[in-house]
């Protein structure tokens, strides 16, 4: 499953900024639909996150089995953002 083939990088970011709530139920389904959509391989390459969304995106990897690949390359993470995102990143094969 190619992500890019699916989903625009940019789409995914728009679902990810909306996957917070607050209600935590509602975060989790959001976050499960967005794990059903992008398989096994997740590609945000050159998107830029911020806190928020990497909140948003550590939400969705928690509730991640396994992923062959995570590229997370060119995303100007910051240590902050860093901090939401590296207690799930053991659940990727490959993290660039």
């Amino acid at each position: 499953f190619l992500f890019c083939a699916r989903f625009d990088k940019n789409l995914l970011r728009q679902f990810l900024s909306v996957t917070l709530s607050d209600c935590e139920i509602d975060s989790r389904n959001r976050a499960s639909a967005i794990l059903k959509a992008i398989g096994k391989e997740l590609d945000l390459s050159h998107i830029q996150l911020d806190g928020q969304l990497c909140t948003a995106l550590g939400l969705v990897l928690k509730q991640c089995e396994e992923l062959s690949k995570l590229d997370l390359s060119h995303c100007q993470l910051t240590d902050e953002s860093l901090d939401h995102l590296l207690p799930h990143l053991h659940k990727a094969q490959i993290v660039k």
